[in-house]
């Protein structure tokens, strides 16, 4: 574990913690858990986080909720952030 990133050790909580916010599929509305909160409000760069989601994740997960999880838990992506390719518009 010590040879990866921060951003690598918080994508992967991301993955676990929000899960099932971020899947494709996800039903709205919804309310990111504590857990997937304390997660984004502890990262102090959410774009490295988006430039650690491999091919794997992101075949999984929408980058639009991504984006909404991260502004419902108070430390948002901001307007134009490229995502992974996504770019965040609110």
């Amino acid at each position: 574990c010590a040879s990866k990133s921060r951003a690598a050790i918080e994508k992967d909580e991301v993955m676990e913690h929000c899960k099932f916010n971020i899947r494709k599929g996800a039903h709205w509305p919804f309310e990111p858990s504590h857990a997937c909160c304390q997660v984004v409000t502890r990262s102090v760069n959410l774009l490295a986080i988006c430039n650690a989601f491999t091919a794997a994740d992101l075949a999984q997960i929408n980058l639009q909720r991504w984006a909404a999880v991260t502004r419902s838990c108070g430390n948002a992506l901001h307007e134009g952030d490229n995502c992974a390719g996504y770019i965040v518009h609110f």
